[in-house]
């Protein structure tokens, strides 16, 4: 454009006028433009001119040009598409831990980088976050590469590590952003070697969106207190609140205390008892002693038909939510009919006059009708946040082969964190009578604390395992 300007030529020769622009307010702009620099454009193909002086025939090519630039878009689009849903590898860059033999066409396994993402997908299930992941990954031994949150991410998200091609997956306004799940294309292909189950591949993408939506806490999964939002001060009704209290001596020495306390105990002056539980007691009494006897001596068997109990219980507590959802969806079509007749009483009351008082009754209750109505939606939307969750914690449930794994040596903490979410709705804590007599009788002396509490827990699990156990612990 440039050149045309500065008068550097003055004949243009091309083969369509496609080869200029495939827009039509483009072609305008073109024509205007060689006009004013005496510039003459050939189009070799239909061996005519440009700009031959027919405005009417040119708009027609000009628009043919847009309509054709779309056709073609839109049939290399549905091409994509049906290779992509039949599983046909279309070429292009292939993900980290493969790659690609042109030769042989063909897409194999680096055995030394797929381990990485095997325990990418490993940790990630286990509940950490992407940055958590990035630095373990980091410490690895032979490991060559600087792993990123992102790059940790682009792994999590992408269904080829389960033998799935995928289209649509990010959002093409924004590079980091990917569109939801619904909106994706997926197709299974025989010749993409397969690292994780697709089942797998879903729980963390599931895991990844519940995050992302705030359903789900970041560090749900992956929390280092086993018990927080499981442990429950029985009177309160509210959950227990870990809290650090560690401290250094002057000397550098570390004193490391963790405790679990009542926030409604400890700020209300005028309770007399208040709820502090030592965390590492706690935590390894539940492990070791509760989870125990789940596994030895529950009336279902063995781990394996509890683990079908579990799932059972989650499948009826979906099955509850969605007819709360009905009940409440068709209360709030009750109110929006009201809603209807109020405001067409409303319209008639306005076109007759003299009628303030009616109309500002009619208004107020209008109102209150949409507050119903709102409210409502908003008990729907909670519905909907603990559905997902439960389906969430089903689908990782689900994947459990072998619960033993969740409950001693060769299970991790966030492996134990995993099972108690799975097997407990809550755990109740309330301070022994016992303890209660201790502490009236050395209030004084302690200055409103105890130096050794006795507890009895009430346990609620999500199946009927016959856990509701009054037991004593003694806790420091």
């Amino acid at each position: 454009m440039d050149d045309a300007e500065n008068g550097k030529f003055n004949i243009i020769i091309v083969y369509n006028n496609d080869r200029l622009a495939r827009n039509p307010i483009e072609h305008l702009y073109l024509r205007e433009f060689f006009s004013q620099h005496n510039v003459t454009v050939i189009l070799s193909g239909p061996r005519t001119l440009y700009d031959n002086g027919e405005l009417v025939p040119q708009l027609l090519k000009d628009g043919m040009t847009k309509f054709e630039s779309d056709a073609t878009r839109d049939r290399t689009k549905d091409n994509y598409k049906y290779k992509i849903e039949n599983g046909k590898w279309i070429g292009g860059k292939v993900p980290f831990g493969y790659c690609y033999d042109k030769d042989k066409k063909e897409i194999t396994i680096k055995p030394e980088k797929i381990g990485f993402v095997k325990l990418t997908f490993k940790l990630y299930r286990e509940g950490l976050g992407f940055k958590s992941i990035a630095a373990a990954l980091n410490e690895e031994k032979n490991n060559d590469l600087e792993w990123t949150k992102e790059k940790v991410k682009s792994i999590i998200i992408n269904p080829f590590y389960s033998g799935y091609l995928s289209m649509n997956k990010r959002n093409k306004t924004s590079h980091n952003s990917i569109n939801d799940r619904k909106d994706w294309i997926l197709g299974k292909s025989k010749d993409i070697p397969v690292v994780i189950s697709f089942e797998e591949w879903e729980y963390c993408m599931s895991m990844y969106e519940k995050k992302k939506k705030e359903i789900v806490s970041p560090n749900y999964l992956s929390s280092q207190y086993l018990l927080k939002d499981i442990l429950y001060c029985r009177e309160c009704e509210v959950p227990l609140k870990p809290k650090n209290q560690s401290t250094k001596s002057l000397k550098g020495d570390e004193h490391k205390k963790r405790v679990y306390v009542c926030p409604p105990c400890r700020d209300n002056e005028l309770r007399k008892y208040k709820i502090r539980i030592d965390v590492e007691e706690i935590e390894k009494y539940v492990i070791y002693f509760i989870l125990n006897l789940l596994q030895n001596h529950n009336h279902y068997g063995d781990p394996v038909n509890l683990h079908k109990e579990v799932i059972k219980s989650a499948t009826k507590e979906l099955v509850e939510y969605d007819l709360e959802i009905e009940n409440l969806k068709n209360v709030i079509n009750k109110y929006l009919i009201e809603k209807e007749k109020v405001e067409n009483e409303i319209k008639k009351v306005m076109s007759e006059n003299d009628h303030d008082s009616i109309l500002y009754s009619l208004q107020v209750y209008k109102q209150q009708t949409s507050k119903k109505i709102k409210l409502n939606r908003l008990k729907i939307d909670e519905i909907l946040k603990k559905k997902e969750f439960t389906e969430l914690i089903m689908s990782d449930f689900s994947l459990w082969q072998n619960m033993n794994n969740g409950l001693y040596g060769n299970g991790t903490k966030n492996s134990m964190r995993r099972l108690i979410i799975h097997l407990f709705n809550k755990i109740e804590v309330s301070l022994s009578n016992e303890s209660k007599d201790l502490w009236e009788t050395n209030k004084n002396e302690h200055q409103g604390r105890i130096i050794e509490n006795q507890y009895n827990l009430y346990i609620h699990g999500k199946v009927n395992l016959e856990t509701k156990y009054f037991l004593d612990i003694e806790v420091d």
